[in-house]
């Protein structure tokens, strides 16, 4: 009996099989997109929404247009109005009023600081006459706040009398107008 000794190798060994793939049911086969039929859609669906954004005809999210708001500007002032447009570079705000301070003639009691007096200016009725609308700079803009209807701001504006005289004369005047209710001053309501 003849004994012969064989070595296997590598080389003499079955090389694996591959794993046959089950075929996917028809539910998730993905079918071939063509990108290209779907391009010009979509580039024109980007340009018609960038233009609404520049033009401003998309609202500013969060604020309704009966709201008033109070715009802070990196100069200290500040107005109130509504925002009725907004663009990347710009706000348009709409019956517009502003924060004046007189200063206090009459002489403070010893020890106690003087405050200067505040009077609420409806944009318009200055001397050169401006319509009242405002064009805001964003870059100038520091924030924006959303005045409440409670706000003292808000009640004085809404208790103003809708329709005021023209501004007097700087020379001469009423004795509304030294009063301070007839030359765009807005009175506070009274209580």
């Amino acid at each position: 009996m003849d004994e012969t000794t064989t070595s296997t190798t590598a080389s003499d060994t079955p090389a694996p099989r591959p794993t046959a793939r089950r075929p996917r049911p028809a539910s998730l086969r993905r079918s071939p997109v063509d990108v290209h039929a779907y391009a010009p859609w979509a580039l024109v669906a980007a340009v018609i929404i960038l233009a609404l954004a520049v033009l401003g005809v998309i609202s500013v999210p969060g604020q309704r247009s009966e709201s008033w708001q109070a715009v802070f500007l990196s100069n200290g002032q500040a107005y109130f109005g509504h925002i009725t447009r907004a663009t990347p570079n710009w706000l348009t705000l709409r019956n517009v009023y502003y924060l004046q301070t007189t200063a206090n003639v009459q002489p403070g009691t010893p020890g106690q600081p003087s405050f200067p007096d505040l009077a609420l200016m409806k944009l318009g009725k200055e001397l050169h006459g401006p319509e009242d609308v405002m064009r805001i700079n964003r870059q100038h803009v520091l924030f924006i706040e959303e005045l409440r209807d409670d706000s003292p701001v808000v009640q004085t504006i809404e208790a103003a009398p809708t329709s005021t005289p023209p501004p007097t004369p700087a020379t001469g005047g009423s004795p509304e107008a030294a009063a301070g209710t007839s030359d765009g001053n807005v009175a506070p309501p009274s209580e």
